[in-house]
């Protein structure tokens, strides 16, 4: 009863993490779509991140109900009315003010949040790098910080977190990353173990036997 499967990806926060999908699975999405993809996050939410309720958002470039493109909208219209508990369109600046768990847009915007990310975290790190050796107190300072930005570090490591799930298929799959090294492989079998023992794909397929619109 899914149209298309999604890639997952959980996103660390100050306060508790939360799921973005599709992470690049489908470039070009329907409204109905990205619905299904907001359904399979807020049950990966639920079962595998523990959340209670998931609160369930669709990207767009505002809040307001108004905002967004022709897709944007349309979906808007649906989520409106599908079995979670949806907050309405989220922006950027919302992302990490624990006002979303579950964050639904097209792998073209999914895809494109995740490498900004990704690479953003890079660059922070080399710019952390050369301003710890501009000059000595800055050198000597960083051995007092270190164990805090090994703390940051590992938080956003992939390598830490292994893969990214596909939802939407009849198995447990893990998507590794391009880069992925031993404790990547590692925790991305640890992760579909976590699935298969939570039953995810039992419960996802529960969820769309009850009621899902199909893409005509």
């Amino acid at each position: 009863g899914i149209d298309r499967p999604a890639i997952v990806t959980v996103i660390p926060t100050p306060h508790t993490p939360f799921v973005l999908l599709d992470s690049g699975a489908n470039v070009d999405s329907k409204p109905e779509m990205i619905e299904q993809f907001a359904i399979m996050g807020e049950i990966y939410a639920r079962f595998i991140i523990g959340k209670d309720k998931p609160r369930v958002g669709l990207m767009s470039n505002g809040t307001e109900d108004s905002k967004g493109t022709e897709l944007t909208k349309a979906t808007f219209k649906l989520m409106q009315e599908s079995p979670f508990d949806f907050v309405g369109n989220v922006e950027g600046t919302d992302l990490f003010k624990d006002r979303v768990d579950v964050v639904a847009c097209d792998g073209f915007v999914g895809n494109t949040l995740i490498k900004f990310a990704e690479n953003w975290i890079s660059h922070l790190g080399d710019e952390l790098k050369s301003a710890f050796q501009n000059h000595w107190l800055s050198r000597m300072g960083k051995h007092f910080i270190k164990p805090a930005l090994v703390s940051i570090k590992e938080k956003f490591d992939y390598e830490e977190h292994g893969g990214a799930p596909l939802l939407g298929i009849n198995g447990v799959s893990i998507v590794a990353h391009g880069s992925s090294g031993p404790k990547s492989i590692k925790n991305s079998i640890k992760l579909a173990q976590k699935c298969v023992e939570s039953h995810l794909i039992e419960h996802t397929q529960t969820q769309f036997k009850n009621s899902i619109r199909g893409i005509a």
